[in-house]
């Protein structure tokens, strides 16, 4: 931040500062005009050779705000044209251009925030390295991977972090596809809406959020369930770090309202 200078009220001390450094600067032009007249025609500088030795410029910094997360190396290239606002979601939402059909339910899409890459299982990715983009990439995953899902395996390679509980993961989706497994019962998801938010946390590389939706349940009642929802920026993009190797997130019943309310 600029300091404020303050002027000093005392003028006869600024008066004669100002006195004499005008007297210096008239004596220095003085003494380089002089040494310009008398210097020797072999002691004049050579430009080309001045320019030789000249060292060479340095980078220019980068500039917060205008290099930002468009230099990164991203998972995918649509990244690029993602916002690099880095502003809270913690009091306000990100905005959405549209709640898509994915899944069993709907999500958000933003073309801000992502996901700007959509798979054939219909969950997408590519999300900004943003507060608002990791939102829109725990509301994406919390709805469409699920090793029970479309296409459960791809979408399970490309949003959850690695390690062994993502390869648990991909073994459950192996055993449910071949029939080995039983697949969880869609209808809760079906009838699923989104409530909103809390924000956990949201550093530059990690985040997690509460987020709460509204169910039927088996008997038709209509109850609220949140689910925790941990993220890490990984091989350029938001990434699910698992609960376990059963369970992407941790899921129970709702006892508070969400801090932010967000939905279609």
């Amino acid at each position: 931040m600029k300091q404020e200078r303050t002027q000093q009220k005392n003028r006869p001390r600024w008066l004669g500062a100002a006195v004499a450094v005008g007297v210096l600067a008239a004596l220095v032009i003085m003494a380089l005009l002089v040494r310009t007249i008398t210097v020797e025609p072999n002691e004049q500088a050579n430009p080309a050779e001045e320019n030789a030795h000249a060292p060479a410029s340095e980078a220019a910094p980068e500039v917060d705000g205008l290099l930002g997360s468009s230099s990164e190396d991203f998972a995918y290239p649509c990244q690029a044209e993602l916002s690099t606002d880095a502003g809270s979601v913690e009091d306000k939402a990100p905005e959405v251009d549209e709640w898509v059909s994915a899944g069993y339910n709907v999500v958000p899409m933003s073309t801000d925030f992502g996901g700007c890459e959509k798979r054939d299982s219909g969950l997408r990715v590519g999300y900004a390295h943003t507060p608002a983009g990791a939102l829109m990439a725990a509301a994406n995953y919390a709805v469409v991977v699920d090793p029970s899902g479309t296409e459960a395996q791809d979408s399970i390679k490309v949003a959850v972090a690695e390690g062994p509980d993502r390869n648990e993961l991909l073994d459950r989706a192996e055993q449910i596809s071949s029939g080995s497994a039983p697949a969880t019962d869609p209808a809760a998801m079906r009838s699923a809406e989104f409530d909103g938010y809390d924000v956990r946390e949201a550093s530059k590389d990690r985040a997690s959020f509460n987020i709460y939706m509204s169910f039927d349940n088996d008997a038709g009642v209509r109850q609220q369930a949140v689910g925790q929802v941990d993220l890490v920026w990984e091989d350029g993009d938001w990434r699910v770090e698992p609960a376990s190797g059963q369970q992407l997130m941790t899921v129970d019943f709702a006892t508070t309202s969400p801090s932010v309310t967000w939905g279609p």
